[in-house]
């Protein structure tokens, strides 16, 4: 009697290509603040591997933003990337910014103008949540509620390799995270079920 097959957990890890890392180990980030219920959260994408990070902003103080783009920043170097280019908008032109985290090169854009890539990025995570947040019995969203919604429309952006990335076999998040792609066989609960 054979033994049935293991079923490969989403938090098997997967290896970095040596190509991969070695064409790509410098990276550029776009990053934003987008707003969803009025809660703000810090966007993140990487320029070519188009990795995607959210999180939910206490509040748009300086020292917060300072410590969600550290925790970016280490997402990245603990897979062995360089962040070394930031872009952002005039919202991100502070000067502990610059000291602290942008010691490669904070890129500001002119007044009124935006990074494109990341507003793209932000209207479609938007979409995304727009599309689970009417599949869902729910009238109102809570906090965590709404911070769950843009963690999971990003989470799936991310589990899928990017038109526009750099390969069409890995997913951003194998390539930044190290993750397992989606084992599709596997039934899920979906959001607010």
């Amino acid at each position: 009697m054979t033994s049935p097959s293991p079923v490969k957990a989403e938090s098997d890890y997967t290896a970095l290509p040596p190509d991969i890392y070695k064409l790509h180990k410098h990276v550029e980030l776009c990053i934003d603040i987008g707003y969803l219920n009025r809660l703000p959260f810090l966007i993140t994408i990487s320029k070519k591997i188009n990795f995607i990070t959210v999180r939910l902003l206490k509040n748009r103080k300086k020292e917060n933003i300072i410590d969600e783009l550290m925790r970016v920043r280490k997402i990245y170097t603990n897979r062995g990337f360089k962040v070394i280019r930031y872009h952002g908008d005039n919202e991100f032109d502070i000067e502990a910014l610059k000291t602290k985290v942008c010691e490669q090169a904070l890129e500001i854009c002119s007044r009124e103008e935006h990074v494109h890539k990341i507003e793209r990025n932000i209207r479609t995570i938007k979409e995304r949540c727009r599309s689970i947040y009417h599949s869902v019995p729910y009238r109102y969203y809570t906090k965590l509620m709404t911070s769950s919604l843009m963690e999971v429309a990003v989470q799936w952006l991310n589990a899928f390799p990017s038109d526009q990335g750099v390969s069409r076999t890995l997913s951003p998040a194998n390539i930044v995270a190290g993750k397992a792609s989606p084992d599709l066989g596997i039934k899920r609960i979906h959001f607010g079920g």
